[in-house]
This record gives structure tokens, C-alpha cells and sequence, in this order.
């Protein structure tokens, strides 16, 4: 019995740091295409066109750095939920859906 329990505590752990996870790339895709929105459209002018390539090679190079940063802290064993203040979970009839 004592198995299956922790296997269930596993289980609601891993299912609870999915939902964080995914939030926070929903907030993180909101906030991209808001600060990228200019990406997405088609320069009119010379200036225009630099301006947005000087801001694609600047974004490559951050992100160069956050994957290197990224996979530099999963390599230590290092989970972007360990950062994260204690979160209480409410139950699913709270929430209006399933655990």
C-alpha cells in the first residue's frame, strides 16, 4: 500500500510541475510575440530592414546564451520548479477540472 501511495504522490508531483511549466510558457509565448510583433511584419524602408536584422542577430545571440545557460543548469540537476516558491495545489473540483 505504502508503494502505491508514493507512487501516486510521484505521479500528482510530476502532473503539478507539468501545469507550472506550462503556464509559465504560456506567459512566456504572450510576452515574446509582444515584444516581437515586429518581427512578423515586412520592413518598408532600408533602415527598417537593418534595424530589424540588427534585432533578429541580437535575439540569436541571447538565445544562444539562455540555451547554453539552460542546458549548463539540467546537466547539474538543476529544475526550473525548484525556483519556484511553494505552490499550493487546489483540488480539482475547485479548479473546475481534472487533478
Amino acid at each position: 500500500m505504502e508503494a502505491i501511495d508514493s507512487d501516486q504522490q510521484r505521479r500528482d508531483q510530476q502532473h503539478r510541475d507539468l501545469e507550472i511549466l506550462s503556464e509559465a510558457f504560456g506567459r512566456f509565448v504572450r510576452l515574446w510575440t509582444v515584444v516581437h510583433a515586429a518581427t512578423f511584419s515586412d520592413p518598408t524602408t532600408p533602415a527598417a530592414t537593418e534595424a530589424l536584422s540588427k534585432q533578429l542577430a541580437a535575439g540569436e545571440t541571447i538565445y544562444r546564451r539562455f540555451a547554453a545557460t539552460t542546458a549548463h543548469h539540467f546537466a547539474k540537476g538543476h529544475r526550473f520548479t525548484q525556483d519556484l516558491p511553494k505552490v499550493e495545489r487546489k483540488p480539482a473540483t475547485e479548479r473546475g477540472g481534472e487533478p
